[in-house]
């Protein structure tokens, strides 16, 4: 017996051969299985010719052997038996694609990638944009040319003021991002510097274009085809020459008069009479700026010491497209210049042409004074961007918004928090953001390269909408019994869960309780999972302690049908999902022989390279596990050799809790190693290369 308390016995599906044999038979329609005519010889894999695009953009052909993975089971109760005619493929056949000697009836075509800007958005600029971009998509895979791992082949970007257009800037290779945001793992972005000295003053916007390797046209994502605030739609932003160069400014200090404060684009004028409060500030700067469209624009009210934000005592307040920047003064720390949220904070930002209005806390120390949210306007919601801050949360539970969205890139969390669900307005990104849960949900669209301790059960206002992501982030001691990524409609009916990417995160489980760490589709939930590209996580456990349950079909009453599940390079205690047999045997469901919904999934269809840790919920049988794993993955290997495991340990129902902060590289020897055979990321958690060939499980390289 090994350490973890069973003989270690590693189920490897490597499929090395790759005999290019003449295929005599069908693509059926689902396109992940092949139906042979005859009684041909298994062969072991086809050639395929796949539309899609190159490194500019361009329409191309890319020619990929598919191995063959396995023969289809039958169902529930004839599981044991293998189907005579049917086979499953390692990955999906899209209906564009070509194969050699097989008829091609496959009617599905590529999705469009899973994408988000992750910079701040709506300020002043002059003459050029600074932007990134994540992108990732079911077939990502190793660039012809370097043999780099890339998720998408390229992204475009151009900017635009209605009239004029600048050129499209096209990115073709990623790169560790530039530190605009602080986070403790480097993300891999698309990135680029727009020159938009051809556009007017006004407002403008950033337009992109996500092209996947594999796909035709309608796989292109466009950023002129979403609506969605939060969605990967424009970018605004003002051009101001003159108020890029020199903003007006007003100064806060607890010495300040908001009946005298200066308003200035000179900063010394500024600075020698500061107002008393945020609210004052804003006053002062409406009585010396004006109401027209705009005035308010790139304002930035620069804090000297500890102030309270409080707020302003009238209405309409004209900012329009950049938002007002709250910003410690130069040569005062983030810890001197403290804004306290001493009441609930109405900027009254009641015009603006793009239906809502912003606000930004830029390198300052946000105090919590009570239970006091940021408040927009029904007509005109508020958007508030945190950037680079931290936030003193003062033994309060939440941070509150009220007709209003929030943004944090970069973001320090002094104490205990929680950014939850509400109807009362979006949490659009958490990009940077380090410190406490405190136990409590976190409502997860976009999170990147993020810190969280102690975090509840993920949430979401629309868990149906395309472009959640949850990519490089280090959950740490989930809350015992949570599940911090969780993704399943509740509500009766079936229905899409939309494009969900969840990629190179680490989960330190360190509590005794069981917990699911990640919730797709799972046990008695609803949604069908039809882009899901999940890659390079790490999730030491015990046993079904931090365990993963994935693209069930087990739900009483309500059938499901996954498609798109990419499961690749992930390193995991346990690994889950179940349809019809644990539907028949377990849940004595009539219906079991129909629960077929996470067949592709079940198969190994999509899924490569991933390496668990024990036995899954069934003891290792089909009821909760794989008929194939797939290519060069390995079950119930055991001990996957990490430098320093200070997760829960224990077998058998006895456990003990983890100390925490661990380290889980691996080591040189790990079986874990060299499992998927072509990288489809750049770099790992920690920002180093992946380098080209086969690579590790996990999230280090």
């Amino acid at each position: 017996m090994s350490a973890f308390g069973f003989a270690g016995r590693a189920r490897h599906r490597r499929h090395l051969a790759l005999a290019r044999r003449p295929v005599s038979g069908e693509i059926l329609d689902d396109g992940w299985r092949m139906r042979r005519s005859g009684n041909d010889a298994l062969p072991d894999s086809v050639q395929v010719d796949r539309t899609g695009f190159d490194s500019g953009g361009s329409p191309t052909t890319h020619r990929q052997h598919l191995p063959i993975s396995t023969r289809v089971r039958m169902p529930w109760p004839d599981h044991a038996l293998p189907s005579p005619t049917d086979l499953a493929m390692s990955d999906h056949i899209f209906a564009s694609d070509r194969i050699s000697g097989t008829v091609n009836g496959s009617l599905r075509e590529s999705p469009k990638p899973i994408a988000a800007w992750v910079m701040p958005s709506n300020l002043i600029v002059d003459d050029t944009i600074s932007w990134e971009i994540v992108a990732f998509h079911r077939d990502g895979r190793a660039d012809p040319g370097t043999g780099i791992g890339r998720q998408v082949a390229c992204v475009k970007v151009r900017g635009s003021d209605g009239v004029n257009r600048t050129d499209w800037q096209l990115v073709a290779v990623t790169s560790l991002s530039s530190g605009v945001v602080q986070e403790d793992q480097p993300s891999e972005v698309f990135a680029g510097t727009l020159d938009i000295s051809t556009l007017g003053e006004g407002a403008v916007w950033l337009e992109a274009e996500v092209y996947p390797w594999v796909g035709v046209e309608a796989s292109v994502l466009r950023s002129e085809d979403v609506s969605s605030r939060r969605g990967f739609s424009r970018r605004y932003y003002c051009k101001d020459a003159a108020k890029a160069a020199t903003p007006p400014l007003v100064y806060v200090a607890s010495t300040g008069n908001n009946e005298t404060g200066a308003v200035s684009t000179d900063a010394a004028t500024a600075l020698a009479a500061p107002c008393l409060t945020v609210g004052g500030a804003m006053e002062r700067a409406h009585a010396v700026l004006g109401s027209s469209a705009g005035a308010l624009d790139g304002l930035r009210i620069r804090i000297l010491d500890m102030v309270n934000i409080g707020t302003p005592s009238f209405g309409s307040y004209a900012q329009d497209i950049a938002g007002v920047v709250i910003e410690r003064a130069p040569g005062v720390s983030r810890t001197t210049a403290v804004a306290v949220l001493d009441k609930s904070f109405r900027p009254f930002f009641s015009t603006s042409s793009l239906g809502e209005n912003a606000l930004m806390l830029v390198d300052v120390t946000l105090r919590l004074g009570g239970s006091f949210a940021f408040s927009g306007e029904t007509a005109s919601n508020l958007h508030v961007t945190f950037w680079n801050i931290a936030l003193d949360t003062n033994g309060q539970s939440q941070v509150r918004r009220a007709s209003s969205h929030f943004s944090a890139f970069g973001l320090d969390i002094v104490g205990r928090t929680s950014f939850s669900t509400t109807t009362s307005g979006e949490l659009r990104i958490c990009r940077g953001v380090t410190g406490d849960l405190d136990g409590r949900e976190l409502e997860q669209w976009v999170t990147i390269g993020c810190t969280l301790t102690n975090a509840g059960n993920a949430s979401l206002s629309n868990t149906y909408e395309d472009g959640r992501i949850i990519y490089n982030n280090a959950f740490l001691s989930p809350a015992a019994g949570t599940t911090p990524i969780l993704f399943n409609r509740s509500a009766a009916g079936t229905g899409e869960l939309g494009s969900i990417a969840v990629v190179q995160n680490l989960f330190e489980t360190t509590d005794t309780t069981s917990l699911v760490n990640c919730s797709l589709s799972a046990d008695n939930a609803r949604g069908d999972l039809t882009h899901c590209v999940v890659l390079h996580n790490t999730n030491p456990g015990a046993d079904g302690i931090g365990r993963w349950n994935v693209a069930n079909d087990d739900t009483s009453g309500t059938r499901r049908a996954h498609g798109y599940v990419t499961f690749k390079a992930n390193l995991l205690s346990q690994l889950n999902t179940k349809g019809d047999i644990f539907a028949g045997a377990s849940l004595a469901l009539a219906d079991a022989s129909e629960r077929t919904g996470n067949f592709a999934f079940h198969h190994g269809a999509g899924c490569a390279g991933n390496y668990t840790i024990y036995p899954n919920a069934g003891g290792g049988g089909l009821a909760c596990g794989f008929a194939d794993p797939g290519l060069g993955s390995v079950e119930e290997g055991g001990d996957p050799l990490f430098i320093d495991d200070r997760s829960v340990s224990g077998t058998g129902g006895v456990y003990d809790a983890g100390a925490g902060d661990g380290d889980y590289r691996l080591a040189g020897e790990s079986p874990a190693r060299a499992l998927l055979a072509q990288p489809v990321l750049a770099f790992d958690m920690q920002g180093q290369p992946r380098g080209t060939g086969a690579q590790a499980a996990g999230c280090y390289a």
